[in-house]
């Protein structure tokens, strides 16, 4: 996904709740690949395979961390804003699967799935 597709879904969430600034809704966009590329790094996730960052199950609970540790951490505790940043971090997965045909439902690698929208042939 190109980076304007998940920055987009931050932009759009943030009327959603005001309360979370900006930056806040970016950085959420990309938390998966920012664990992506930490987990890289220290060589729990790789080029061809990625459970660890990318998988459904493990979105669910990235986004889930989020959405809790916002709601903890905002003035006031409003959940109405960790919810916003656990769906945006969500969307970044779901964005995925649209573009890529390779995306891990959990930590086996042989159980992928996704649309495929995005070929090698799109470059050419």
């Amino acid at each position: 996904m190109s980076p304007t597709g998940h920055l987009a879904v931050g932009f759009a969430a943030r009327k959603y709740a005001p309360e979370v600034p900006l930056i806040g809704f970016l950085v959420a966009s990309y938390v998966i690949d920012l664990l992506y590329f930490l987990f890289l790094a220290i060589g729990i996730d790789t080029l061809d395979f990625d459970p660890w960052s990318h998988s459904l199950v493990m979105a669910i609970v990235w986004s889930v961390l989020v959405g809790v540790l916002t709601a903890l951490l905002i003035k006031k505790k409003k959940i109405r804003g960790g919810i916003a940043l656990g769906l945006v971090t969500f969307s970044h997965w779901v964005l995925d699967v649209i573009v890529w045909d390779n995306m891990p439902i959990a930590f086996d690698p042989a159980q992928k799935i996704g649309l495929g929208l995005f070929t090698n042939d799109c470059l050419g």
